[in-house]
């Protein structure tokens, strides 16, 4: 939580994402399709592309619908051209969504590549938080990562060590809410300077360890 405060983060992509296909159709719509990763259809809606008021919800839930069109609303607010058109579009994870492994995230990097927005100012604007895990999902290397609003120092960098063939993505079943956790982190005390460089230190030495 620290990064969002302006430390320095390490940041290591995993193999798993999300994909984003984007096909224009003639219908003025917005066909949406999104699959697990079992390819099981999590959300299935058709909105219009003037307002992207629902047309369709077929079965899925209100809030998943509301937050969709919120995040639509934001990104046309950043490229009024965006879905100026009908389109059908269709995401697919590679991971379970309960792992908190990024679907935000990456869906905000694919979402911000279409609408050729940037994908930190979309960030802000929605979901919130540092913006470390779009860099990783944009760049797919391993980074450091140091927040500067909309415009942040990302340096890819070249990390291959010995154990690299022991480096997994441990799920704990601890998934809590970004949006939630980040607004308590804002809430408290800022951090020192100090404290700062501390984990800056921290962040250096991780890649020469």
């Amino acid at each position: 939580y620290l990064v969002l405060s302006g430390a320095k983060a390490f940041a290591l992509p995993t193999q798993k994402g999300q994909y984003m296909w984007v096909t224009p159709i003639e219908a003025p719509v917005l066909k949406w399709k999104s699959y697990t990763h079992t390819q099981e259809v999590w959300m299935d809606v058709i909105l219009s592309v003037d307002t992207f008021e629902c047309l369709e919800a077929n079965g899925t839930p209100l809030s998943l619908v509301k937050k969709l069109q919120s995040i639509l609303k934001c990104v046309r607010s950043l490229q009024p051209i965006f879905c100026s058109r009908g389109f059908k579009v269709q995401t697919s994870l590679d991971f379970d969504r309960s792992w908190g492994l990024g679907s935000s995230s990456t869906f905000i990097n694919n979402l911000a590549q279409w609408a050729q927005v940037n994908p930190y100012k979309l960030l802000d604007k929605t979901f919130g938080g540092s913006g470390y895990d779009v860099a990783v999902a944009a760049t797919k290397q391993v980074i450091f990562f140091v927040r500067n609003e909309y415009t942040p120092l990302v340096e890819s960098l070249s990390y291959n060590p010995s154990f690299n063939d022991q480096l997994y993505f441990v799920h704990l079943n601890e998934k809590q809410d970004s949006q939630k956790e980040v607004a308590a982190y804002q809430k408290r005390t800022k951090p020192s300077n100090k404290q700062i460089e501390s984990i800056n230190e921290l962040t250096a030495s991780f890649l020469k360890a």
